[in-house]
């Protein structure tokens, strides 16, 4: 009798394990159905314990057109037009992630609030999604800025300013030119002007003002920072510098940055602690970057792709340039990869963030003659 009382015992502790894991799918599946049924450009204000302070941005609505070779996508803001703010994406992205991605569509946002529009053109290259030479000589000879002046009515005089994160903060020092930016920053990346620029410098042709958002952790770059701010500041140009150091990632923090999960966060965070303790410990400190095969098998098994995603890039694929249907550069959906630039942030070493946004805004556009 005691060796059946044993076993029941088993037996309902095997059913009461397999329910809470059936329960957890369904709350994992659930914020991920509701993800993409949900597309709002509204938000509201909340708190982050650990970091910054920001609203909560849902992915935003932007516009697509496409000049001459270059895609772009865009919005203006609601208020009257003081600046244009041109965003460069990094490797494996495209223009769109800029108003899609938690972390760069806080920028984006904070930069429409104070009247910028804002830019964010795709690099040529789909292979590797990089920025080159080529990219910004056809940008000048299919004159695509000026076109898209003349699209959404708005005039040449605006102020410019650039910003890019790691190739396309590298490029930004080869676009300023192209573009008239009066003021740029560099996010994840060590590059400065060339020696040409250097050289043709002048009172009728001056250097934009220069920004450097950087990841200690990355020391690699990070190192490089210092050199090139003395240079900046002997020339007499302004400059400002930001660290970026990792934070915890937290059901709080999750939620924060990425709200179309519905409130869903703490169910993904707890599975992820019980279940890849390697990966994310009890205090939600990343503990391998999101490049680690491990991350990639977590996602496949909670399904990041709907089922029906075949069916996604496939339109995405007739719909060609232009198009913001849910398919992201990584080819796979916008939740995956809003998960893989949270984890990115939270391990602090090479990924675009909403870390002092406001002031880098204020640096932009003080720098480029707007009243902030």
């Amino acid at each position: 009798l005691e060796n059946d009382k044993d076993r029941r015992m088993i037996k309902w502790q095997v059913i009461l394990h397999q329910r809470r894991f059936q329960a957890l799918v369904v709350t994992l599946m659930f914020g991920i159905i509701y993800y993409h049924k949900v597309s709002s450009s509204s938000y509201s204000k909340s708190s982050l314990k650990g970091s910054s302070s920001y609203e909560q941005v849902l992915p935003l609505e932007a516009r697509g057109a496409v000049i001459g070779e270059t895609e772009l996508f865009y919005m203006l803001p609601k208020k009257k037009t003081v600046g244009i703010l041109v965003f460069f994406h990094g490797c494996n992205h495209a223009g769109q992630d800029m108003f899609r991605l938690p972390e760069d569509r806080i920028v984006a946002q904070r930069a429409l609030d104070r009247g910028l529009a804002v830019l964010s053109p795709t690099s040529i290259n789909r292979k590797s999604g990089c920025w080159s030479k080529r990219d910004i000589e056809t940008i000048q000879s299919e004159r695509v800025f000026e076109q898209w002046l003349q699209k959404v009515n708005l005039g040449p005089e605006l102020p410019r300013m650039g910003m890019g994160a790691s190739s396309g903060g590298n490029i930004l020092f080869m676009a300023h030119n192209a573009f008239s930016f009066r003021s740029i920053v560099s996010y994840i990346m060590a590059s400065g002007f060339s020696q040409f620029d250097w050289e043709r410098r002048s009172e009728i042709n001056p250097l934009p003002s220069v920004g450097y958002v950087h990841m200690p952790k990355d020391s690699k770059r990070a190192e490089k920072i210092p050199a090139l701010v003395a240079q900046l500041e002997e020339e007499n140009i302004p400059t400002q510098t930001w660290e970026v150091l990792p934070h915890a990632l937290t059901s709080e923090v999750c939620q924060q940055r990425i709200p179309e999960l519905h409130g869903r966060c703490g169910a993904i965070i707890r599975y992820i602690q019980d279940n890849y303790e390697d990966l994310l410990d009890k205090d939600g400190n990343v503990l391998e970057p999101y490049t680690s095969e491990k991350w990639e098998s977590l996602f496949v098994k909670s399904k990041l792709d709907p089922d029906n995603f075949e069916k996604t890039k496939q339109r995405a694929e007739k719909a060609g340039k232009g198009s913001l249907i849910g398919v992201q550069f990584s080819g796979h959906s916008w939740l995956w990869a809003a998960l893989v630039e949270e984890i990115a942030v939270s391990y602090g070493k090479h990924e675009m963030t909403a870390e002092h946004a406001e002031s880098v805004l204020d640096f932009l556009m003080k720098n480029a003659g707007i009243e902030i």
